[in-house]
């Protein structure tokens, strides 16, 4: 998406030119129609379907590119992604990309317990035949380009749910390895990025209880990691307007747009 050859804030030589966005519905601008004209990008049946441009117009992160005054937005997140998913498709692009000095990646990570795993049946949209797990839900609903699990799939993934995969102290793992993983690779790569955690934060007071937990935290980069959870942000905040599948209404993805693009000045993100 060309934003009219708006240009970068710059200091020195840097400029960024491309925001590049990965995450999950949180980041996508899911259910933003459903705020302004009662029209649900998320019906009440569940099922999934493509999300309307406008949506990923209007969501926090593409608001905050065009704070930033970005040539061109590239927002690649897919609603019931999963971590794995993200920092795949992240690397995946980052190794296609030419020119990365002019990169900014900013990355909407969702929940440690989710899976999104390719299907063998067709489609022809960004939603690229998934087959989704979701602890809410349960498995993937119906619609054109996300296969419902099959009744065996579920089965399979309530008992994943329960085995050590499932416990806190292994989702914490993946999530701090998975934050490790892509930063090691974005600054090898000598490329700006900002981590938001969307839907859990980490917890401090019990990581520091495990060796293996800690050890590996104190190996991330905090500054490239925002302050703060998304949804924990909007959770304590009494006048946060929320559509009806819990994701953020337009006031809230505004304001929130406002504070990522603050934190990244104050921390001078765009220079490291």
């Amino acid at each position: 998406m060309s934003l009219h050859n708006r240009r970068a804030f710059v200091k020195g030589n840097d400029m960024i030119k491309t925001l590049y966005v990965n995450g999950c519905s949180h980041t996508a601008g899911v259910e933003l129609d459903s705020w302004e004209n009662g029209g649900p990008s998320w019906p009440k049946d569940g099922t999934i379907q493509e999300i309307p441009q406008h949506c990923y117009n209007d969501s926090w992160a593409n608001t905050m590119g065009r704070n930033l005054n970005v040539e061109t937005i590239i927002n690649n997140a897919i609603p019931g992604s999963s971590n794995d998913h993200i920092l795949q498709s992240t690397i995946n692009f980052i190794q296609k990309h030419k020119n990365k000095d002019e990169l900014f990646v900013l990355i909407g990570w969702t929940g440690s317990d989710r899976l999104f795993l390719e299907s063998d049946e067709p489609g022809d949209n960004k939603f690229l035949n998934h087959y989704m797990f979701i602890p809410g839900l349960l498995g993937a609903k119906k619609s054109k380009n996300v296969v419902p699990m099959k009744d065996k799939h579920e089965i399979m993934y309530k008992e994943l749910l329960r085995t050590h995969w499932g416990s806190w102290t292994e989702m914490q793992y993946r999530t701090i390895l998975q934050h490790f993983t892509l930063q090691s690779f974005l600054q090898k790569h000598n490329i700006k990025h900002l981590f938001i955690n969307m839907l859990f934060d980490f917890d401090m007071h019990k990581i520091n209880k495990v060796p293996k937990l800690n050890a590996l935290y104190n190996l991330l980069d905090r500054r490239n990691i925002y302050k703060e959870c998304y949804f924990d942000r909007f959770k304590k905040d009494p006048n946060t307007v929320w559509n009806p599948n819990q994701h953020v209404g337009q006031p809230g993805q505004n304001e929130f747009a406002k504070e990522v693009h603050n934190y990244i000045k104050e921390n001078d993100l765009l220079l490291r």
